[in-house]
């Protein structure tokens, strides 16, 4: 856990938690979750250089089509949703759509803030 940090700014004021993944879990598992199966944060804000105005990247591994409610252009909505609450740009990535080229790289800066089962 490490040191005090203005992790974002929701519009209410600045948000500054000592846990930046205990809040992301608090306010993106439970929008992303009736689609996911696992849920990671990537980039500068997983590796913790990130600065206020890095985004915050994050990983879903999508729940087969049968298993979730349809997406679509829920995707960018869920994505400004989410922007809205941790008050910075967040940018989704879904494994699926991840190049093999840039995989070995998200997996190594990864945290995990949800997975099914």
């Amino acid at each position: 856990m490490g040191q005090e940090r203005i992790i974002g700014n929701n519009g209410e004021g600045a948000i500054v938690y000592m846990d930046r993944f205990r809040y992301l879990r608090q306010h993106v598992v439970p929008l992303l979750k009736p689609y996911a199966r696992r849920i990671a944060v990537f980039g500068s804000f997983a590796r913790g250089d990130d600065t206020e105005s890095s985004d915050v990247d994050i990983l879903v591994e999508l729940k087969p089509l049968e298993q979730r409610p349809p997406l679509g252009l829920r995707w960018f909505a869920l994505e400004e949703e989410l922007s809205q609450r941790i008050g910075r740009r967040v940018e989704l990535v879904s494994m699926k759509a991840l190049s093999p080229h840039i995989r070995p790289y998200v997996k190594e800066d990864e945290v995990v803030i949800y997975e099914e089962g």
